[in-house]
């Protein structure tokens, strides 16, 4: 972001909590991180610890943990609606209006969509500031949402298959723009060294590995991915696996299913489960292929900038963000979603062929570095809060 003389004192919230840190917690802190902080103050809001909360502390930014009351489950529907809604969203309301006024912010930011963030847009509303929210999935909107977003200043779509759907559903923000979320390829250099980080997962040095990033849940089809192995290891005898992602008591059942799965097939010395990482330049650097199996349209997907960035050969599902990312697989190769036949033929199209992986690779990276680099993202962002912050001063007068 350009040089300025006036410092914007943001809020910049993480709305969803649902226990799990996935994509959405990356592109908020490389957000925070990559801006010029004399031009931008930032205070970062959760509604629970997690690990994000002590790099921000380390760059000196401001960390503001949220009141978060779990919904009340049991008892009369009637009475349970009130009881939620009065401490879901009245008394945080309350809490946000003080908090919020207190700290003399200048503009609101929310990393979620809408849906998870009318509680903001309502206090900014009453203050009078700028409210800006990311829509980083293709939602189902209702008409509530939709009325709602004619109060929103701006709404930032990371993919334009985002902004699509937000057209669709005839979304009112004062302001719409798509704008890509970006990495430092500069953080996927190392140096790593391969073997190393092989013996601490107990992978032999001559394997050949991949991998799967991403929280773990049905629609990220890690299943898939584990159908893929079970086809390549018929061929390959040192072939390993790694499911990267943490997961929350929803996804437990799925997790069980997975587990099983693998130790049904004999494959549970070769396909790890390692949970939340937050090391992951240093797993890409010894990954042979990275995979992206979503069964669903991937909005965006962040950690297929990350791949690109450490220069490893991706295989993604053909719809949504994947396919602007990939350049409609010129970068990347694109596969139907819930096929593992189809990812393991990829796979050994990867292996198998030296000259075609290195121009995949190439291409990818180049690509990264012109669409998706960090500092693109942060440039149009600060754009964004300096026009949508004149604006409201220009009406407040």
């Amino acid at each position: 972001m350009g040089k300025n003389t006036l410092t914007n004192r943001i809020f910049y919230c993480e709305t969803s909590n649902d226990g799990t840190l996935g994509g959405s917690h990356s592109c908020m802190y490389n957000l925070v991180r990559y801006s010029d902080r004399d031009r931008f103050r930032f205070t970062v809001g959760f509604f629970s610890e997690n690990p994000f909360v002590e790099r921000y502390r380390d760059l000196g930014v401001d960390v503001a943990i949220m009141p978060s009351v779990p919904s009340r489950r049991n008892g009369p529907i009637i009475a349970r609606k009130a009881i939620n809604w009065y401490r879901r969203e009245y008394k945080l309301e309350k809490y946000l209006l003080s908090y919020i006024d207190r700290n003399k912010f200048d503009i609101l930011l929310m990393n979620n969509t809408i849906f998870e963030s009318t509680n903001f847009v309502n206090v900014g509303n009453r203050l009078r500031l700028p409210v800006i929210i990311y829509e980083r999935g293709i939602m189902k909107y209702t008409r509530e949402h939709v009325v709602a977003s004619k109060r929103i200043d701006a709404s930032v779509a990371v993919s334009d298959a985002i902004l699509k759907n937000m057209f669709e559903y005839k979304f009112k923000s004062k302001i719409m723009e798509r704008i890509y979320d970006g990495v430092d390829p500069a953080l996927f250099e190392g140096p790593f060294d391969p073997i190393e980080i092989k013996n601490e997962l107990m992978i032999p040095a001559d394997s050949k590995v991949i991998g799967i990033i991403g929280n773990v849940r049905s629609w990220k089809g890690q299943k898939y991915f584990i159908e893929a192995f079970k086809i390549l290891a018929q061929k390959y005898s040192n072939l390993y696996g790694l499911i990267i992602g943490g997961w929350s008591e929803l996804d437990v059942e799925y997790l069980a299913e997975l587990r099983q799965t693998v130790k049904d097939s004999g494959l549970a010395d070769r396909i790890t489960f390692l949970g939340y990482r937050k090391d992951t330049p240093a797993l890409l650097s010894i990954l042979d292929v990275f995979v992206h199996a979503s069964i669903q349209p991937e909005p965006f997907g962040i950690v297929l900038l990350e791949a690109m960035a450490a220069r490893v050969p991706i295989i993604a599902t053909r719809f949504g963000g994947p396919i602007e990312i990939l350049d409609a697989g010129r970068c990347g190769a694109l596969v139907p979603p819930e096929n593992g036949r189809d990812i393991a033929e990829e796979c050994i199209k990867y292996f198998s062929n030296d000259i075609y992986r290195r121009d995949v690779v190439e291409k990818a990276y180049k690509r990264l570095c012109e669409k998706f680099h960090i500092q693109k993202t942060v440039n149009h962002v600060g754009k964004l809060l300096e026009i949508v912050q004149e604006k409201k001063t220009d009406r407040s007068r």
